[in-house]
């Protein structure tokens, strides 16, 4: 949408820019899975040894809390700090994660307010495509015993996955994702030299 003249149909393709992406994900997740591994590793040394030195059961229940909280404050730090790295690789045409970090160093508070209205927001949309979806398949299915049957569907057979109540739940549920994916992919437009994606 923000070149026209790379057009294809539906704006679908797999090119460049695509891959970076991809490359772009694959780094984050395999950083993701080294930080989660070196906070386990340790928080396991950390409760070995306050085990052995208080040995007070409910201590290291508390430290073990301590440490998971501080993990997890680490961790939405760096997603916050990270979060402009694929803006930043579709403007620039390269991966670079240092990038994101330089630009939103000191706006970490703005950003994570900013997505936590969004996160907010979303919630809000989902809900209400959730109520749209059990009134359309009460009405549709005779009342609301038939959400009892789309709350486990059956999708051992083709027939009962493109059952009139399962299309309806599909086409709700897509309409809804539709209408919340703009919420969270266009709240970055307060971060000098962000490109709006």
């Amino acid at each position: 949408v923000l070149r026209p003249e790379q057009w294809r149909f539906g704006y679908l393709r797999l090119a460049s820019d695509e891959l970076r992406q991809l490359g772009l994900f694959a780094l984050m997740l395999a950083l993701a899975l080294c930080a989660y591994l070196a906070l386990l590793v340790a928080i396991s040394l950390v409760v070995t040894l306050l085990a052995f030195a208080i040995g007070d059961a409910p201590a290291i229940g508390l430290g073990l809390v301590l440490l998971v909280v501080l993990s997890v404050i680490g961790l939405v730090f760096a997603g916050v700090r990270l979060s402009l790295a694929s803006p930043r690789t579709f403007d620039t045409g390269r991966i670079d994660l240092m990038a994101s970090w330089r630009m939103t160093r000191g706006r970490f508070w703005p950003l994570l307010w900013t997505y936590l209205l969004a996160l907010g927001l979303w919630a809000v949309v989902q809900a209400l495509i959730l109520a749209i979806g059990i009134f359309a398949v009460a009405i549709i299915g005779g009342g609301f015993g038939a959400l009892s049957n789309e709350a486990q569907p059956d999708f051992t057979s083709f027939a009962t996955a493109l059952a009139p109540l399962a299309l309806v739940n599909l086409a709700v549920s897509a309409i809804g994702e539709a209408l919340s994916f703009p919420v969270t992919a266009s709240i970055r437009d307060d971060v000098p030299g962000y490109v709006r994606c």
